[in-house]
């Protein structure tokens, strides 16, 4: 994130000061939620009000609430103490600002729920949210005034501004696995508008292949999609992680919260643990993973996650309805073999090259995950045409197998634009597996 270097501390505070009135403007301005139906004590009533105060300074709204009460108690804090004295005005400047930013974009995510650009990973929300946690953690580091409360302060207001940032964040990939809605009623779009839908759906699966679509297919476009897919990866890879540590932390912060001495909270040395929860509720099954542990590792599974997880599942998988259906299996059966020589390709290179690597050049991660994502977007667009559908769509499965058509020739016209002589066998079978489906259609 770039701050200016001009802007004064002043400058900062009332940028920061502007936000919050913009988050009391837009809270007045919200559109009310509908009124509860009044209940007796009988309808549980009074639990569920109960459940509401105790939960309302929990999650994400609870941070936002108290990052909004703590600030100017912050600030008038830090005044106070610096009177007199010198500081680091840079950092201040760069923690008000960085908290700015990261208040002012789930503002206006709230705000504008359709402001986000699937299709590009990261988006410029996403980006500036994690541009400003880094920028707030850098500027922690680097202060060491000493009798100034400002860093412990800034501290603990950073705990709140990161569950809303991670909560942020994790909406954002939410966004991008469910996609948006097809129409309910069959026969409303053509082959073409369902094939479209599908592709859509392929890029929001994998940056790497929504930079090629959109850039086109060459060595820039490849190396530049690969980057992307490494982001997308570890932040796919961490989500769960910080998952648990969001949700850990917004219990400890809201039972240690306490909205008439806020002042309290910021002078707690260590934040304390949260109570035990109830969880006599929970079943727990203890399973053995040892027979995994034994497995050797291979480095060319590992080096794309999706390889991983679909030898995983591959022979566990119950066979579905839409298994059935032709163009699915070819697209499978391809599947297997290009993983076949994905891995071939990579114990050749191994063998050859003095120095090991841990990924694949990013042509050979193209076509794997080209049809790797591929197999996700055909089960989901044939899910709705098994046998349970009454009525299926038949311009659907069309897109379907049109989208299946697409995929073989583009995988084909990787390897010859490349000249790849690993997989020159698979670029011939490829487009004759295109025609061989796109006869399905028509």
């Amino acid at each position: 994130m770039n701050i200016p270097k001009s802007i004064t501390y002043e400058q900062a505070k009332a940028n920061l000061m502007a936000e919050l009135d913009a988050w009391d403007k837009f809270d007045a301005e919200r559109e009310p939620l509908p009124a509860e139906p009044q209940r007796s004590p009988d309808d549980f009533g009074e639990e569920i009000e109960e459940m509401k105060a105790e939960h309302a300074d929990f999650g994400p709204g609870g941070s936002i609430i108290r990052s909004r009460q703590l600030i100017p108690l912050i600030l008038d804090r830090f005044e106070n103490d610096t009177k007199g004295k010198t500081y680091p005005s840079d950092l201040v400047v760069q923690m008000l600002g960085a908290a700015t930013t990261i208040l002012a974009t789930k503002r206006k995510w709230i705000s504008e729920r359709n402001n986000l650009d699937p299709d590009i990973y990261p988006s410029a929300q996403e980006k500036a949210v994690m541009d400003a946690s880094k920028s707030f953690q850098t500027a922690l580091k680097k202060w060491t005034v000493a009798g100034i409360r400002f860093k412990n302060d800034m501290t603990r207001l950073f705990l709140d501004l990161w569950i809303i940032g991670s909560w942020l964040l994790d909406f954002a990939d939410n966004s991008r696995r469910h996609g948006e809605w097809p129409p309910d009623e069959p026969g409303q779009w053509n082959e073409k508008e369902w094939c479209a839908y599908f592709w859509r759906n392929l890029s929001r699966r994998s940056p790497f292949i929504s930079y090629v679509e959109r850039h086109g297919l060459s060595q820039e476009s490849l190396d530049r999609g690969f980057a992307d897919e490494e982001i997308f990866s570890r932040r796919t890879n961490q989500r769960a992680g910080d998952f648990v540590k969001r949700y850990e932390l917004e219990r400890q912060t809201a039972s240690a919260w306490d909205k008439e001495h806020p002042l309290n909270y910021l002078d707690m040395e260590e934040l304390p643990a949260p109570p035990a929860e109830d969880n006599s509720d929970c079943h727990v099954e203890s399973i053995d993973i040892n027979e995994e542990s034994c497995n050797e590792h291979e480095k060319w599974r590992s080096s794309l996650p999706e390889i991983d997880r679909w030898n995983e599942h591959s022979e566990r998988r119950p066979v579905q309805p839409y298994q059935k259906d032709p163009a699915f299996k070819e697209l499978s059966k391809f599947t297997s073999k290009i993983i076949k020589a994905s891995k071939e390709n990579w114990k050749h290179q191994q063998m050859e090259s003095d120095h090991q690597r841990n990924y694949r050049p990013p042509l050979d991660q193209y076509l794997v995950l080209l049809v790797l994502c591929a197999q996700g977007v055909m089960i989901h667009g044939l899910i709705d045409e098994d046998d349970e559908v009454e009525t299926p769509d038949v311009n659907r499965l069309k897109g379907c197998h049109l989208f299946c058509v697409e995929v073989f020739t583009k995988f084909a016209q990787a390897i010859n634009l490349y000249k790849d002589s690993a997989y020159r066998n698979l670029a011939g079978e490829a487009l004759k597996l295109a025609q061989k489906v796109a006869k399905l259609i028509f």
